[in-house]
């Protein structure tokens, strides 16, 4: 994640948000989460510009490759910083 991308929220439930959409960042962009929970990911999104600068990439990360397209920097970079964290030794 950039740097410039982390959100400094004043209390503990705003980081928690940050943690709770960031680490289900895909099922959200997948649609996989329930109506519920994507609703409540999507309220934090509207609240929180680094959050909402990740799911934007995230977004254009999947039209690229479901167009075939070749993805620019910022869905590179989404890509580069999830991975190391799906990944599992």
């Amino acid at each position: 994640m950039n740097p410039d991308d982390r959100t400094t929220h004043g209390n503990e439930s705003e980081r928690k948000g940050c943690e709770r959409v960031r680490s289900r960042l895909d099922e959200l962009i997948e649609g996989d989460l329930g109506a519920l929970e994507a609703a409540r990911d999507r309220g934090h999104l509207e609240a929180c510009a680094g959050c909402a600068r990740e799911h934007q990439a995230g977004l254009a990360w999947l039209a690229a490759l479901q167009s075939g397209l070749e993805p620019g920097a910022d869905e590179l970079a989404f890509a580069r910083d999830g991975l190391g964290a799906r990944l599992t030794l």
